[in-house]
C-alpha cells in the first residue's frame, strides 16, 4: 500500500506508516523550513522518496519517483498548521500592549486558518482513499467546523476523534484533534484505548540513557547540546535581576535559579515584572510541557535547552528517526531547524496506535 505525506513536516507520522508496511512516496511540503533543512532529517529518513512543493515535476523526478504514484495513494497523511490557535499563540502577547490592543492581536489570530484549504485541496486532487490528519481541537468550534469539512471534502466519510497524547504513551498531555476521511461507503470507526499505552510517564523516564552534562554529545542520534558560548535566540536576553543572559552557559545557570515549571521571568523596558509564557525547565518527576517550536523547554538538572533527541525522546520518537548524523555540523542553524522540526510536529505514540485500525479498514473496503 502506497502513503504519502500533506503537509507532513519533518515526516514522523510518515515513519509511523511505513513501520506498519506502507511505502512512502514522498511528502508534499510548502513550508520553507523543512525544504532548506531536508539534509537534517528527510534526506536521512526517506532517501528514496520525494520531498516536493506542490507537486513541482522536476523534484519528483530527481528521486526517481513517479508523479502517478501521488495520485489515488491507499493513505495521505499530514499534520496542517491551523494558524495561531494554540493557548501559547493567544497567550503570549506583549506585555506593554493595552488591554484592547491585545484584543486586536487575538481576533486576528483567531481567523486564521492557517493551510487547512490547501490540505484539502491537495485531497481533492489526489484522491486518496483514505486521509488522516492532526489539530487542534478548537478548530472545529473556530475556523472550520465540521460543516466545513464536510463541504470542503464532499466525497469522503468523514471521522473526528479528540485524544490526549498521554493517554497513548507519550509523556506529554497534548489533547489534539484527528480528522480520518475515507471513501469507502463504509466510515472509518475508531476503537480507543481502554488503559494508558506503555510508555514513559517522566521526563527521567524519556532520557533514560541520554548524558546529560552539556560537554557528553553522542551526535549518532542527535543528542548534542548547544555550545556554552553560543548566542541565544528568542526572549531570552531580557535582564533578569540585573543578570545579562546572552549565552547558553548564563541561560543554564538562570534556570536553576528558579523552580522548575516556573516560567522564565523578565523586566520589561517599561519596569514591570512579568514572564516568558512556555519558557520553563522540566521537573524531573513529572510528565514534560508541551513542546513548541522554540528552545523553550530546559533540562531539569542543567538548565540548558534540550538537545534534538532528548526532544524527540518527548515526542515518543525512535532513536533510529535520524536527526542529524556524524556528518552534520551542528551549528546553530542546525540546532534551530531540529528544534522547530520536533517542536512543530507529532508524538508517534498515538500514529503508532492508529495505523493497524487504518490499515484494516483499507484492507476491508
Amino acid at each position: 500500500m502506497r502513503a504519502i505525506g500533506l503537509l507532513a513536516g519533518v515526516g514522523s507520522l510518515l515513519r509511523e506508516a511505513q513501520d506498519a508496511g506502507f511505502d512512502i512516496v514522498g511528502n508534499i511540503e510548502t513550508r520553507t523550513p523543512y525544504r532548506t533543512g531536508r539534509h537534517l532529517s528527510w534526506d536521512l529518513n526517506f532517501p528514496h522518496a520525494a520531498l516536493v512543493n506542490r507537486l513541482d515535476f522536476t523534484q519528483v523526478f530527481e528521486k526517481g519517483t513517479q508523479v502517478d504514484d501521488f495520485f489515488e495513494p491507499d493513505l495521505a497523511i499530514g499534520h496542517p498548521p491551523c494558524g495561531s490557535h494554540s493557548q501559547l499563540g493567544n497567550s503570549g502577547q506583549p506585555a506593554d500592549k493595552t488591554t484592547a490592543e491585545r484584543r486586536i492581536m487575538q481576533a486576528r489570530r483567531h481567523a486564521r486558518v492557517g493551510l487547512l484549504p490547501l490540505y484539502t485541496q491537495h485531497v481533492r486532487l489526489l484522491r486518496p482513499r483514505m486521509f488522516v490528519l492532526d489539530n487542534l481541537p478548537k478548530i472545529l468550534t473556530t475556523v472550520a467546523p465540521p460543516a466545513w469539512w464536510h463541504s470542503e471534502l464532499p466525497g469522503y466519510r468523514l471521522t473526528f476523534i479528540t485524544m490526549v497524547n498521554w493517554d497513548y504513551g507519550t509523556p506529554q498531555l497534548r489533547k489534539r484533534l484527528w480528522i480520518v476521511g475515507t471513501r469507502s461507503t463504509k466510515p472509518f470507526t475508531f476503537v480507543p484505548t481502554k488503559q494508558r499505552v506503555p510508555g514513559p510517564l517522566t521526563a527521567t523516564e524519556a532520557f533514560e540513557g541520554l548524558p546529560w552534562e552539556p560537554w557528553k554529545n553522542n551526535p549518532t542520534i542527535g543528542h548534542v547540546h548547544v555550545s556554552p558560548h553560543m548566542m541565544l535566540t528568542g526572549d531570552y536576553r531580557t535582564t533578569v535581576k540585573d543578570f545579562s543572559v546572552t549565552q547558553a552557559s548564563q541561560l543554564g545557570l538562570g534556570f536553576l535559579a528558579i523552580p522548575p515549571d516556573r516560567a522564565w521571568p523578565y523586566t520589561t523596558r517599561f519596569g514591570r515584572l512579568a514572564v516568558k509564557i512556555g519558557r520553563q525547565r522540566l521537573d524531573f518527576g513529572k510528565r514534560s510541557r508541551t513542546l513548541t517550536g522554540l528552545p523553550s523547554i530546559h533540562h531539569p538538572l542543567t538548565g540548558w535547552p534540550l538537545t534534538a533527541r532528548e526532544r524527540a525522546r518527548l515526542m515518543d520518537w525512535p532513536d533510529d528517526f535520524v536527526l542529524g548524523n556524524v556528518n552534520t555540523m551542528y551549528d546553530r542553524t542546525a540546532l534551530m531547524r531540529l528544534t522547530l522540526f520536533t517542536g512543530k510536529a507529532v508524538p508517534s505514540g498515538f500514529p503508532r496506535y492508529l495505523m493497524p485500525q487504518l490499515i484494516k479498514h483499507l484492507r476491508r473496503t
